[in-house]
């Protein structure tokens, strides 16, 4: 599906929904009082850049916050990846038509909205906390200020925070949870933990570069049953090709500063190692729904 035009419509949608108030004469669009903003966005992937640029054509006051950078979680995706986009209509900007997009690609276009558009944001803050104070405004808490606000709208995504293994060495320098340039881990021994497309793409990124020592990928299932065809043909050729080593029924147990240890059916294997990086998914921004009283429950299904 058009991972990025999904989130681009449903960007626009929130903001529709602000502007739009209750539909009620008596309760029209919620405005910030006493210096507060008309809206605080979190989050500046393609959802909360949408919701803010629509914010801005219909007059609102607004300020987008974002922990990282300008784009999202598209700066963490590996080089040269492909993404389904179809068509994007981005407020004040206009549209855009691609089926597919390749990383570089969509942060060359959030860079041109960027440059164009100038949405009000600061990176660099994470937002902690929503709190309501007694004038109705919520008071939108982060880990280096607060301010108000008179709508919040959370585009957090749904990589939320890297998910940790929580085991023995996972601490240690050599251990990664995204892959921007292969060239960082030339003629090392790597390993990438994780079954589905992104701990896929991570390896083949990786073999496909040369530039690794080797490259071998542990997943704790037999099969890869969530990859999307183009990348399991993918995989499957660089393993026949013995680019890269997948190690199936494998969970990691161990990271040791030369070497992680696996657990399989088998037994313990030890492989010597240089670098890990752990494609296990990410979990769900839960402190920040729970500050005002969303609860969050993990269900785990078989497949």
């Amino acid at each position: 599906m058009g991972l990025i035009r999904n989130a681009v419509n449903q960007g626009r949608q929130a903001a529709d929904h602000v502007i739009a108030g209750s539909g009620d004469k008596s309760e029209p669009l919620r405005r910030g009082k006493d210096g507060a903003y008309d809206a605080i966005i979190v989050g500046a992937g393609p959802a909360g850049i949408t919701a803010t640029l629509r914010l801005m054509e219909a007059g609102l006051s607004v300020l987008l916050l974002e922990r990282e950078v300008f784009g999202g979680t598209i700066a963490h995706f590996p080089r040269a990846k492909i993404v389904m986009t179809g068509e994007l209509e981005i407020p004040s900007y206009g549209v855009v038509k691609r089926r597919t997009m390749s990383k570089e690609a969509l942060v060359e276009l959030w860079q041109d909205i960027r440059a164009r558009t100038s949405p009000p944001i600061i990176t660099g803050e994470l937002v902690t906390k929503l709190e309501q104070d007694g004038s109705g405004m919520w008071v939108v808490h982060s880990d280096k200020s607060e301010r108000r606000a008179a709508n919040v709208l959370l585009a957090l995504g749904v990589r939320g925070s890297p998910r940790k293994l929580d085991v023995p060495g996972e601490d240690l320098p050599k251990v990664a949870y995204r892959l921007l340039e292969p060239q960082k881990f030339s003629g090392k021994r790597v390993l990438v933990v994780g079954g589905g497309n992104s701990a896929a793409e991570t390896a083949l990124a990786l073999a496909d570069a040369g530039c690794c020592a080797t490259v071998s990928l542990s997943y704790r299932k037999g099969v890869f049953a969530r990859l999307r065809a183009q990348n399991q043909e993918r995989l499957d050729l660089a393993s026949a090709e013995r680019r890269i080593e997948p190690v199936m029924n494998s969970e990691l147990t161990s990271i040791e500063p030369d070497g992680v240890q696996l657990s399989t059916p088998s037994g313990v294997r030890t492989l010597p190692n240089d670098a890990v990086i752990i494609q296990a998914g990410g979990t769900p921004p839960g402190e920040i729904l729970r500050s005002f009283g969303i609860e969050t429950v993990t269900k785990y299904g078989e497949r």
